[in-house]
């Protein structure tokens, strides 16, 4: 008889967020796919195409809506497991970091997580 080995899995935790640009937020609206959407923004700042995120509306202030990015410490290897996981995906509380990007600059998420890590 074998022996097996049950590994608790935990659930994702917020690493930090991120404001997109209006102009990224105004593209959000009117996306045919959240999902070709969200592929492409991961892209674009050197996102794991696996790194579990979540696209957030919120208020700044009184009336300016944004748009946060929000990274996960999950990456997540089976795709299965990856949408089953993003449906339990829940923002309510921000209390967790949420950093303005320079935009005219190049960004690397995956680069930035590293070194959070590091500290």
């Amino acid at each position: 008889m074998g022996v097996i080995n049950i590994k608790k899995i935990s659930s994702p935790k917020i690493l930090f967020g991120m404001v997109l640009p209006e102009v990224v937020y105004a593209l959000y609206d009117i996306a045919l796919s959240e999902e070709a959407y969200e592929r492409v923004l991961k892209n674009s700042l050197g996102i794991d195409n696996n790194r579990m995120v979540k696209l957030v509306e919120a208020v700044q202030g009184d009336t300016k809506s944004i748009l946060i990015l929000v990274i996960y410490d999950k990456i997540a290897r089976d795709s299965r497991t990856f949408f089953k996981d993003k449906l339990k995906l829940e923002v309510v509380e921000f209390d967790f970091p949420i950093y303005n990007y320079d935009f005219n600059m190049e960004i690397n998420i995956e680069e930035q997580i590293r070194l959070q890590e590091g500290r």
